[in-house]
């Protein structure tokens, strides 16, 4: 799509970008200027080097590296790029007269930095202001200045004064040596009493310095103030000076003014101390430094940087030790060649060049910085003040011969220079052979030089040596010396080629024969051309050499006749005389001046002529003359870009010849110096460093690469709001108590951003701001006034060292690399920056002789253009011979492009500008496309390349495939001038921010400080308006000249809404096209000729040029889309500055913008969402109009906000003025005490605030100044996930969140609700949306605004139909969106919940959040956002304010999205269907699936039993209430209930259930013993893991668990639980179960008794431990696994099988299954087993068996009872000790009963209280019973014969008790 020939892929969508995408045709428009723009640097013409590469070798060399001269010509117009003389001015008179009276030397030279001239006479200077327009002086000015040691003055200069050292109103520092001395001196400037004029003022100081009686021949200084010196030693000096000793910036105290830019110099290293301080150093550094009363004022040192001694050495050493020194151990390199007759100084490289007596060159890099990567990696300087480096030589003469002598001999390859001297220069050749031969005139020429300056050689040996040893040797009249006339290849002067003429020729040399010798100091020139180094190398490379046009010296010059018609380059051979050398050189930016001396130069009887060198940048063209079109129906195709560069070709003229002077000689005699005029206060001259300081990248993702953003601390920014983001309602007073609100006391201190706030400072512990910053309070950004277009450019930033900045990477900005902050120069052809000189004066040069100083200059191409549109008489331009020639030679696309330029200039004339406009449509040619055609050689016959045109409407591309699009010249010519327009900022950063320092705690334990960000923006005020001026002007004129094209979007369809028709009343000016290009034939996409696209028809022509026309159109428009936007922008970075100075706004945010490159500004929707996002929290954040001075910043505000809508309506979208008016009227609601003003002002802002988020479309809208999308935790509840997303919005300053907490402040739910879910819509691809802006919002768009530009820009991407793959969207755009719809629900979610929170302290909020969740759930077809809300309700612990919203939609997600399968229970359960709720529950218990725990299964069937038992309490209640929800419910819902109702269970089929589910409970309690027991113990080894997570997982059928798992494990207690569950009684096995239980925990042992072992066997006999073991042994034994038995007599067992006894008593016993328990067994076992333990232990019985029955649970009763049977069953009546034991329990239980019924203490412990009344009953009721009995047992005892008398008695007398007691009872 550029000026030519383009080449594009094929999209595969089926919808024309061109019209669906907003950012399209700027994307495309901008490839269109980085093309233009590269293709201006890669011109030939724009680099000196590639020009002289360029020679065309198949040319001859006549025509390569030609000369032509234009002095004398009479054909044709005008038109070349010359020199001219403009005037002369004489010395004063004052002057000339004292001249006369030198007694000794008089010397004069040119100033140029300072319009000054110097004369000295004797010991007297004299300054001579000559004047200047530019700088405001109106006549002429003079000071003197007398030496005061009467020494001759030797040589002047002037260089700049260092920072810090004079005042401010010293300009310049004037340097002044003699023989002996060196002096400076202070031009000041004095303004006179009404301070419109000044005048100079010469101030002499106490600098100085000795020469050691060494001349110091040459004086240069450097932009920072140092001053270096040539001596005639050869060596380089430097004048050191300084104002303090101690006063260095960085060790000045200062903490903050309005413009601290915090960037301290860094500390000087040892070395450049020493060599800057001298000997004075070694004082400082051993005692340190002197007070300040004892410290010198002043400080002045000459330092030799040329000296073997290094300067550390030499800045203390005496010179006359130093010189000895030289004597003795040689000199340095640099001292060859004699001495020192010209320094000058390159800024770009940091080199100083030093030109000898002798032809030698000498290069010192100056660029001593040191080179390191900082913390993210890019490379960054840190400078150093170090002394200059010597980095190498050169013998020009050697060297010079050594090149011609190979170019003589024809020789294709430079010769090599491995091994040689290495003062002789590297050859090298970059135009080949050809080229080095076509820039000396062949080989021929080469031969003739080369002879010429032989003859020199024998000529000047032959002389006589008194002439060579008269006072002319040493100097001649001029100031001279002799050895600069010793020969024709003899530099006499060097100048520096800038980086912006060239990246790789560095020093353009002249010598006196009038060749020019281009070399280069930069290492690998000529080998590498893509070298970027800017340090010197080791060794010069000679590059070219081209000798002068041939001429003829006599009393003048006279030029060869040749030149009229162009000739080769050859010196004129002079035999060896002096007459025609050049005396003096001059060169600038490829324009070369010569003073050729026409006598003897040691004669002064004529005097110099001027003989001038300007390149020639016209070109031959490839079309015809007959073919150039004289009317608007003659346009035909053409392509500019067929011209080419054939070397070197330059105009030759003797300025002087073509004006009134008309003589070749410059009156005044001889020339004293040649300089170049300087310009450098012009008023463009910011314009011009960006301009030539603009390489454009070459990265193809350059475009695609945005960087984060940067944002200060958010503690920060929070506090700098008038409002804060607290979402909650309730802030530091009341809504209703209206003094409250007026007092101002609204921002709330804690909530939302009491816990922001403490979260940043308790994370980073800084402070927002140090207590003495001044300005705006808590200012977050601060401008500098520094800008990028300052000389100094951006502020590098320094590395980051604070070890917090380090820590935390959000408190540092992204670094910027050098090459963006300072980009290199971009080598550019005059025709490429020519625009900026129209109306203003051009460099020029000067000639200073002893007639007065004379100006000559140039006129660029466009300037002669100019002249000759004003001159042209013609009434129709394009019938104009000179305007065609000129538009010929130079080329239509150029031509077109400075037609239009000057035609946007508003320094001419309307009649020129009309003529300009006229001549560039005349000129235009049509565009076409063509058709690649196969030869038989299948090779393509055309020059384009095949592809396809982006614009070219989609449903006709399929047609023209294979064809390629070219532009006309009017289109080249306008992107031409539109990329040189934009150039100087369009690949530079706008804004750069870098973080504030952090300044540590002043006490140990305080916060460290963080100073506020530091923004540099790129332009100034006046170079912003000098930048925008002529685009408004290119604007209006495409607007005028443009019409259809611009007005309508070419291809939009007639009906479109936001399009407006194209009519054939509209059309280009005359000359362009007739009738107009743009018309309803051309509307393709209506036509039905393009309806068939099939490939196999071929377009007719009329279709084809109707196709190339309406690609064209749409170049056009594009071209104006990027032109309006970066007007625009330009008008709103002028309105952001004044708004940042503005003390009642608000910051604005400029970190927004960090980076963001003008490029990616204008075209990229990334950089307008961060602009959208900057200006709506400026405009959210300025309302607060109850604050003081609130009334400025209101009426500032709104007319800020007017201006942007007016002027920035491309950026500042009609959303952004909605959003304002909508937080303006809140504010005010907020404010007022009037209720019925609050309810209008609120309604107001919900309206406005409604509307505005329908047009949210960019995502800092929602979600605030976020990096990038969070990755959203899947691991997080949804009340975390929920809360992080709106915290992270409301930190990042969501204008959202803003709008959302000062609605909820003003209670108005409702908005909050349509506001968010409004906001999400705009992010749903699935959602159909429309952007038309209604009428009621008319008033809000600017009146310049075109009907295709509404909402232009401010779409979200998801309403284009078609997505470019070519435009920057994120991969990832999808799932930003789907983020940021989550967003807008999280900030509803967390302002509901804020608002739940506060129920407590508040509990009328109760009624807002039953309405704010009506309005919420009435968003039924919003599935995501109920599902979330429902998701966010159950996580945040508000589950009750969930189950009351009775939705189907509620009951639906709780039964298939809820995670918590007890929810839809509870919300039953709520609403009152108990029976539902059971089902719900039960069926979960019941579930066939396996990853419901038993747990939970349990925990269902007890929820289920509990649901249906109240279900049948109510079930005539449950059928109520659904009746009633029917009669009331939707539609949607009444089906589900309807079935429902019918549904409900009778009371019969509840009670069932009831009963089921209970039986299915003591099953599962069953389950959870045994699965416990198992997980317990060493049986789990035996369960297999599908086993044991059937026991988990599942309900296990009761019969299973016995047979599989209880009995084959030996779970016998489970086992009995089983039996008594199921109540089955099956005696045998319940018998066998407890004998197992009793052997299991006594087998194995061992014990010493027989008996013992005898009653264990039998116990062992009946059970399932058969095998156990049981051995009768007095001593341990083990087991076969080394286990010990345990010993039976040791009592260990006792207490397990008390436990296991009480706990299976209390389980099975008195449950109804008694049968389990079989008291009488266990009673006989256990005194069984006590007596066998203490027999064998011979202990006394303590009723232990009977305490453990008793605690089991069982009935005294029923003890008594088994105790009774055993002693009746006792077969051994004979055993009296056996029954007296017997009867001894049996007494003991009754004692006990007897006890627990009167509530002894003693018997507490066996019997649980809730048993006792039952014991109470049973003694009452057997107690005659029991008294019958304990007769008969009073008989047995006193039956006994052999027992223990005492044990008898006691048994006795307890039974008497017990009687006794038991009467008393009895009534």
């Amino acid at each position: 799509m550029t000026s030519t020939e383009s080449t594009f892929e094929t999209t595969a969508a089926s919808i024309d970008p061109f019209l669906s995408n907003d950012f399209y045709p700027l994307t495309q428009a901008n490839a269109s200027i980085l093309s233009a723009l590269r293709k201006d640097e890669s011109d030939p013409n724009a680099d000196l080097y590639r020009r002289i590469a360029s020679s065309n070798t198949s040319m001859h060399n006549s025509e390569a590296h030609s000369y032509t001269s234009h002095n004398g010509s009479s054909n044709g117009p005008d038109i070349h790029h010359t020199m001219q003389y403009q005037q002369s001015i004489p010395l004063p008179p004052y002057l000339t007269n004292i001249v006369k009276e030198t007694k000794l030397s008089s010397l004069m030279g040119i100033l140029p930095e300072g319009d000054m001239v110097w004369v000295s006479i004797d010991d007297s200077l004299y300054i001579w202001e000559y004047g200047s327009v530019e700088k405001g002086r109106k006549k002429e000015d003079f000071v003197c200045f007398q030496v005061p040691t009467g020494q001759c003055i030797v040589s002047v200069g002037i260089v700049r004064p260092k920072p810090g050292v004079f005042k401010d109103i010293v300009e310049w520092c004037l340097v002044v040596t003699t023989p002996e001395e060196a002096i400076i001196c202070a031009l000041a400037r004095e303004h006179t009493n009404d301070q419109s004029d000044s005048h100079l003022v010469l101030i002499p100081t106490r600098y100085e310095i000795p020469t050691d009686s060494v001349p110091l021949l040459a004086i240069c200084g450097t932009p920072d103030g140092r001053i270096f010196m040539g001596g005639y030693d050869g060596c380089l000096y430097e004048m050191s000076y300084e104002a303090n000793m101690m006063q260095n910036g960085y060790a000045t105290s200062r903490f903050f003014s309005g413009d601290d830019d915090y960037d301290y110099p860094p500390q000087p290293s040892l070395t450049s101390f020493i060599a800057s301080a001298g000997k004075r150093a070694l004082s400082s550094l051993v005692f340190g430094p002197s007070s300040p009363s004892e410290q010198r004022a002043r400080k002045c040192r000459k330092v030799n940087h040329s000296s073997f001694a290094p300067p550390v050495v030499s800045a203390f050493v005496p010179g006359f030790v130093l010189k000895a020194s030289s004597a003795v151990f040689g000199s340095s390199p640099s001292t060859a060649g004699g001495p020192i007759v010209n320094l000058t100084y390159d800024k770009d490289r940091k080199t100083m060049y030093a030109l000898t007596a002798n032809g030698y060159i000498h290069a010192f890099d100056l660029d001593t910085s040191v080179e390191y990567k900082s913390s993210n990696g890019n490379l960054m300087t840190k400078p150093d003040a170090q002394p200059p480096k010597w980095a190498c030589s050169v013998n020009v003469t050697k060297s010079v011969r050594k090149y011609l002598d190979s170019v003589s001999h024809g020789r294709m390859y430079p010769p090599g220079t491995m091994g040689s001297d290495a003062a002789i220069a590297a050859i090298s050749f970059p135009g080949g052979g050809a080229g080095a031969k076509a820039g000396v005139g062949g080989m021929e020429g080469a031969r003739s030089i080369l002879k010429a300056a032989d003859a020199e050689v024998m000529k000047k040996k032959s002389q006589d040596a008194s002439r060579r040893n008269n006072a002319n040797t040493g100097r001649n009249a001029r100031g001279i010396l002799r050895s600069a006339m010793d020969g024709s290849l003899h530099p006499i002067s060097i100048h520096v080629v800038p980086s912006t003429e060239s990246k790789f020729l560095t020093l353009v040399a002249i010598s006196s024969g009038g060749l020019r010798y281009y070399l280069s100091v930069l290492p690998d020139a000529g080998t590498s051309y893509g070298t970027s180094s800017v340090r010197p190398g080791r060794r010069f490379t000679l590059c070219h050499i081209r000798a002068p046009p041939p001429f003829v010296a006599a009393n003048g010059i006279k030029m060869d006749s040749k030149l009229l018609k162009g000739c080769e380059p050859r010196m004129t051979n002079r035999n060896g005389e002096l007459k025609g050398r050049a005396t003096r050189g001059c060169y600038k930016a490829g324009v070369s001046m010569l003073a050729i001396d026409c006598d003897d130069p040691t004669k002064d009887s004529v005097g110099d002529a001027i003989l001038s060198i300007t390149p020639d940048y016209t070109q031959n063209t490839s079309l015809d003359q007959t073919t150039n079109r004289t009317s608007s129906t003659a346009m035909v195709p053409y392509n500019s870009a067929n011209n080419s560069c054939n070397g070197v070709k330059e105009m030759v003229s003797l300025p002087t010849m073509d004006n009134s002077l008309d003589i070749s000689v410059l009156p005044g005699g001889h020339v004293w110096e040649l300089n170049v005029r300087s310009l450098s206060n012009k008023k463009n001259a910011a314009i011009l460093r960006l301009f030539s300081q603009s390489t454009t990248p070459s990265s193809a993702g350059q475009n695609e690469k945005v960087l984060p953003a940067y944002f200060p601390p958010s503690n920060r920014r929070n506090m700098n709001r008038t409002r804060n983001s607290n979402l909650s309602i309730h802030s530091a007073s009341a809504l209703d108590t209206a003094s409250a609100i007026y007092s101002g006391n609204m921002v709330a201190t804690g909530g939302v951003t009491g816990l922001i706030k403490s979260y940043l400072l308790g994370k980073r512990g800084i402070s927002s701001r140090p207590p003495s910053i001044p300005k705006r309070q808590n200012q977050a950004y601060r401008l500098s006034e520094n800008h990028g277009c300052d000389m100094e450019g951006f502020s590098v930033p320094r590395q980051v060292k604070n070890n917090m900045l380090r820590k935390d990477s959000a408190l540092v900005s992204s670094r910027l690399p050098n090459s963006i902050l300072k980009p290199p120069s971009a080598p550019l052809s005059e025709l490429a920056k020519q625009h900026l000189l129209v109306g203003s004066e051009c460099d020029g040069m000067l000639a200073l002789n002893s007639g007065g100083l004379h100006y000559f200059g140039t006129q660029a191409p466009i300037q002669k253009l100019q002249l000759l549109l004003q001159n042209s008489h013609s009434s129709t331009i394009g019938r104009d011979e000179s305007v065609k020639s000129f538009f010929k030679n130079y080329g239509f696309g150029e031509g077109c492009a400075m037609a239009l330029s000057l035609a946007i200039n508003p320094n001419i004339s309307d009649s020129t500008r009309s003529k300009a406009v006229q001549s560039a449509l005349s000129f235009a040619h049509r565009p076409s496309l063509s058709q690649m055609l196969q030869t038989s050689s299948g090779v393509s016959t055309t020059a384009e390349s095949n592809g396809s045109n982006p614009f070219l409407p989609q449903n006709i591309s399929a047609k023209f495939e294979g064809y390629t699009f070219k532009s006309s010249c009017l289109l080249e010519g306008l992107t031409s001038l539109i990329s040189r327009l934009m150039r100087p900022i369009w690949c530079k950063p706008a804004v750069v921010v870098k973080e504030g320092r952090i300044i540590p705690p002043r006490r140990k334990g305080g916060l460290s400080e963080q100073l506020p960000a530091k923004v540099e923006l790129l332009l100034d005020q006046h170079t912003l308006d000098d930048l925008r001026k002529p685009l408004v002007a290119l604007q209006i004129i495409m607007k005028d000249i443009f019409g259809p094209a611009v007005k309508n979007v070419p291809g939009a369809h007639a009906g479109d809404a936001d399009m407006m028709d194209m009519t054939d009343s509209q059309g280009y000016s005359s000359g362009y096209a007739s009738g107009g290009l743009i018309n309803q034939s051309l509307q393709y996409q209506n036509d039905s000729r393009f309806q068939n696209n099939s490939r196999d028809l071929q377009p007719t022509e009329k279709e084809v040029v109707s196709a190339a026309e309406q690609i064209e159109e749409r170049n056009i428009h594009a071209l104006y889309r990027l032109v309006s936007r970066t007007v625009q922008l330009l008008s709103l970075f002028d309105h952001l500055r004044r708004a940042h100075y503005s003390q009642s706004l608000p910051d604005v945010e400029f970190g927004l913008l960090h980076g963001l490159t003008f490029s990616q500004l204008v075209t990229m929707k990334a950089a307008q969402d961060r602009i959208e996002a900057l200006l709506t929290n400026l405009f959210s954040s300025s309302t607060n109009v109850h604050e003081e001075g609130s009334s400025n910043s209101s009426v500032e505000t709104d007319n800020l906000c007017s201006l942007l809508s007016q002027q920035c309506y491309l950026y500042f979208s009609v959303a952004s003025r909605l959003t304002f008016l909508g937080f303006r009227n809140a504010e005010v609601a907020l404010s007022t005490t009037s209720i019925s003003k609050q309810n209008e002002h609120t309604l107001a802002a919900s309206n406005y605030l409604r509307e505005a988020s329908k047009h949210w479309h960019s995502s800092t809208h929602i979600i605030g100044q976020l990096k990038a999308t969070p990755k959203v935790s899947s691991t997080q509840s949804a009340f975390d996930r929920f809360n992080d997303i709106a915290m992270k919005a409301i930190e990042n300053g969501s204008p959202l969140a803003r709008a959302i907490s000062i609605l909820m402040e003003l209670r108005d739910v409702e908005a909050v609700v349509d506001i968010c879910i409004n906001c999400s819509r705009n992010f749903d691809s699935d959602v159909v949306k429309t952007n038309n802006i209604s009428q009621s919002q008319d008033e809000l768009i600017s009146n310049d605004m075109l009907p295709w530009e509404k909402s232009l820009y401010h779409r979200h991407l998801h309403e284009s139909q078609q997505v470019d793959p070519k435009m920057n969207i994120a991969s990832n755009e999808l799932e930003s969106d789907l983020y940021i719809q989550r967003a807008c629900h999280a900030l509803l979610y967390f302002s509901l919940g804020q608002l739940l929170e506060s129920v407590a302290q508040y509990p009328q909020d109760s009624n807002l959040v039953e309405k704010m969740l009506s309005i919420a759930t009435s968003y039924s077809n919003n599935l995501p956002f109920l599902h979330g809300l429902f998701e966010y309700l159950a996580s945040s612990g508000h589950v009750d304010t969930l189950l009351r919203i009775d939705s189907h939609l509620l009951e639906k997600w709780l039964l298939d999205h809820s995670k918590d399968s007890h929810l839809l229970w509870r919300y039953y359960t709520v609403h009152n269907i108990h029976w539902m709720g059971g089902e719900v529950v039960w069926n979960r218990a019941i579930s066939a699936s396996n990853d419901i725990p038993l747990a939970e299964r349990l925990e269902c069937l007890t929820r289920a039993q509990g649901s249906y038992s109240i279900a049948q309490k109510e079930a005539n209640t449950e059928k109520a209430l659904l009746q009633r929800r029917i009669a009331s419910g939707s539609a949607k819902s009444n089906d589900s209930l309807l079935q429902r109702y019918v549904d409900v269970p009778s009371w019969d089929e509840l009670n069932n259930a009831v009963a089921q589910i209970s039986e299915q409970i003591d099953v599962a309690k069953i389950q959870t013993r045994l699965l416990a027991t198992i997980l317990s113990s060493s049986n789990a080894k035996n369960v297999n893991e599908e086993q044991l997570n059937e026991l988990k997982f599942s309900l296990v059928d009761i019969s299973k668990m016995y047979n599989d798992f209880a009995g084959p494990l030996g779970l016998y207690d489970i086992c009995l639980a089983i039996l008594h569950t199921c109540k089955h009684d099956d005696s045998p096995t319940i018998t066998k179960l407890w004998r197992s239980i009793f052997c299991e925990e006594l087998i194995p042992c061992r014990t010493t008794s027989n008996s013992v072992k005898t009653f264990l066997s039998n116990l062992q006999k009946d059970s399932i431990l058969k095998d156990e073991e049981i051995v009768v042994s007095a001593s341990s034994v083990s087991k076969e696994n080394g286990e010990v038995l345990m010993s039976f007599e040791d009592g260990s067992w006792m207490s397990n099988i008390k436990e296991r006894l009480i706990s299976l008593g209390k389980e099975l016993h008195g449950k109804g299954s008694d049968f389990t328990f079989p008291i009488h067994f266990i009673a006989e076992c256990l005194e069984g087993i006590y007596h066998a333990y203490i027999d064998s232990n011979k202990l006394k019985s303590d009723f232990w068996p009977i305490r453990v029955l008793a605690e089991s649970g069982c009935s005294m009763f029923a003890i008594l009872d088994a105790y009774h049977t055993i002693y009746t069953n006792s077969g051994d009546a004979s055993n009296s000790n056996l029954k007296m034991q017997q009867l001894s329990n049996i007494a003991q239980i009754l004692n006990m009963w007897i006890s627990v019924c009167t509530h002894s203490s003693a018997s507490m412990n066996e019997v649980s209280l809730k048993d006792v009344e039952v014991n109470k009953r049973l003694l009452d009721r057997y107690s005659s019973s029991i008294l019958g009995e304990i007769d008969n047992y009073k008989a047995t005892i006193e039956s006994f014969v052999g027992c223990d008398a005492d044990k008898v008695a006691r048994c006795y007398n307890m039974f008497d008790d017990i009687e006794n007691s038991l009467r008393r009872r009895t009534p």
